[in-house]
């Protein structure tokens, strides 16, 4: 039961990856890897992954990239 897995979509505004890792173990352990200001879907994802994966020790890692141009010029500034 060891894994990983990886997806990413991106439209104008956002780029969004995330990474799954998965090690065997009897228990479920899981640990969430995301920007602050989506720390609110945390336990939404800790749900969604333990009906999906029985059990085990799973890293979760999510990254979130604005596209905003304007901020982008700010930054560069």
């Amino acid at each position: 039961m060891t894994g990983f897995g990886s997806a990413a979509i991106e439209n104008d505004k956002l780029a969004v990856s995330a990474e799954v890792k998965t090690l065997n173990s009897k228990f479920t352990d899981i640990f969430c890897r995301m920007p602050r200001t989506y720390s609110d879907k945390e336990v939404e994802l800790r749900n969604l992954l333990s009906t999906e994966l029985s059990r085990g020790k799973m890293e979760l890692s999510l990254n979130v990239v604005s596209k905003d141009v304007r901020r982008s010029r700010n930054q560069c500034e």
